[in-house]
């Protein structure tokens, strides 16, 4: 029977139907460049369906992938200026701030010399008040010299400048892990891992400290937790959707937050 669906409890009909509907959303939005589909734009889709659809779980976990450059990376900013909710890279004003951004990194990394590249990225926020990273690079320098109190101010400042930029929560979390902040440090690696999911670094991060304070964590990504495999049952297509019910409403909480 066509848009027929086949469950294995009837106690779990609303979940896996819930279930269901999100996962073609996610599909069908995938395959288009138009807005998701709204629920009852799916129920139609299953309606007029010739196929029939049969939920399932999966036995094993779908492994994940890092990306750790590609999901979230460094000095990105998120613009809705124009009306249009836009991630974009943070870059530095050409000329003179670019110019003046090569030689603070020169003296930093080659030179070691962290007060004279501190003056020399604080000339690059004098020419382009807005690039941030400038005061990451001058936390660490702060940080290395063991000045504590000064790093913490530094990754503050860059945290408020552009709070989805994970990189500046992670760098802050281990400064506050050195102190034996951990609450603070919790604080800031729960929201760097929320902010790039699949970065291993975080999560070895979020491990270490979460361990020292004794709290529990269960890992995910978005690595996707669900298979779509087409085939034959009583002689019709069939659709078969395996899925983790957990991994959905874990991405269901991310994006209604």
């Amino acid at each position: 029977m066509a848009g027929l669906i086949h469950y294995k409890n009837a106690n779990m009909l609303n979940k896996i139907f819930f279930t269901l509907l999100l996962l073609l959303g996610f599909v069908l939005s995938a395959q288009s460049q138009t807005a998701a589909h709204k629920p009852a734009d799916l129920l139609k889709v299953l309606k007029a369906s010739k196929m029939t659809y049969t939920v399932g779980g999966l036995s094993t976990d779908i492994p994940r992938t890092d990306y750790p450059y590609v999901v979230n990376s460094p000095n990105m900013m998120h613009d809705d200026s124009n009306g249009q909710f836009v991630a974009k890279k943070v870059v530095i004003a050409k000329g003179k701030a670019d110019s003046t951004w090569n030689e603070a990194e020169r003296i930093f990394k080659e030179d070691s010399n962290y007060k004279e590249a501190r003056k020399v990225y604080r000339e690059v926020l004098d020419i382009d008040p807005d690039y941030y990273p400038a005061k990451i690079e001058i936390a660490k320098t702060f940080e290395i010299e063991k000045d504590y109190e000064k790093a913490e101010a530094q990754y503050k400042q860059a945290i408020s400048k552009n709070y989805v930029d994970y990189l500046p929560h992670q760098l802050a979390a281990d400064l506050y892990f050195k102190e034996k902040k951990y609450e603070e440090a919790v604080d800031e690696i729960s929201v760097a891992s929320a902010l790039n999911r699949n970065d291993t670094t975080i999560l070895a991060d979020l491990v270490k400290i979460y361990g020292k304070t004794r709290m529990k964590y269960g890992d995910w990504s978005f690595t996707p937790q669900y298979k779509l495999e087409k085939g034959q049952k009583d002689g019709e297509i069939n659709v078969e959707i395996k899925k983790r019910l957990v991994w959905l409403c874990h991405c269901k909480s991310h994006l209604e937050i």
